[in-house]
């Protein structure tokens, strides 16, 4: 008994505290916070899936942070699978080959002079039709390789179709002729663009004619609306 009592007079120990769970340990007990998209990326993303129940597309993006074109893993199959589709593409593309070889080609021709020799032409009227030459096929140069691009961004994003055949066609030529134009009415003094002594010589037609092509359909859009604001706009009118 008196054992009895001296042990139940001790006080009593505190309980130790029992360790945590390690996963309680390692799982945080708030995530941070991701931060949202802020700017035109976050207003207007980037995406060339059709719009839910519109039947349009998306903005078409040609030069895509995301290369996969859609796509999931593994998904090599090609879209356009009809004889018709396919032959027309690739029509398109051995035709935009060849005029893309056949102007260069022409380009060297008449640097070489061998235009002269056909013509029979002295000189000073060669340096004249060389300018305007060089103006004309390096226009046709720049739609060529715009016609070329637009064709294969197309194919891969799952846009190309039937209709723009004609556009595919003639605006490498239009934009030869757009060209041509302009370099024409540059060197003629009419407007005080750019020095007309530099722009004989064939390198600055070249790479001007190059880039007025390749650019002709925003340059003419543009040009349009510059038209509109000096002559007024008709449609308003009415």
């Amino acid at each position: 008994m008196r054992w009895f009592r001296k042990r139940s007079a001790t006080p009593e120990q505190p309980a130790s505290p029992q360790p945590e769970p390690q996963d309680a340990r390692r799982t945080p007990t708030s995530l941070p916070e991701v931060p949202k998209a802020v700017g035109p990326s976050a207003q207007t993303p980037r995406t060339s899936k059709p719009a839910a129940g519109t039947g349009r597309h998306g903005p078409v993006d040609f030069a895509p942070h995301d290369l996969t074109d859609g796509r999931e893993e593994d998904d090599w199959h090609s879209r356009y699978t009809e004889r018709r589709c396919i032959l027309q593409i690739w029509g398109e593309g051995v035709y935009l080959a060849l005029l893309l070889a056949a102007t260069a080609a022409m380009l060297l021709l008449v640097w070489v002079g061998t235009p002269q020799d056909w013509l029979g032409v002295d000189d000073a009227r060669y340096a004249t039709f060389r300018v305007y030459a060089y103006g004309w096929l390096s226009g046709m140069l720049g739609g060529t390789l715009f016609a070329v691009k637009w064709l294969y961004h197309t194919v891969a994003h799952g846009y190309w179709n039937v209709d723009r055949f004609a556009w595919r066609i003639f605006a490498p030529h239009l934009s030869g002729a757009f060209a041509f134009g302009l370099i024409a009415l540059i060197t003629s003094g009419i407007f005080e663009i750019l020095n007309r002594d530099t722009l004989r010589t064939g390198p600055a037609i070249v790479g001007l004619g190059l880039l007025l092509g390749y650019f002709s359909d925003y340059t003419v859009a543009r040009l349009a609306e510059i038209a509109k604001d000096l002559l007024g706009d008709r449609s308003v009118e009415d």
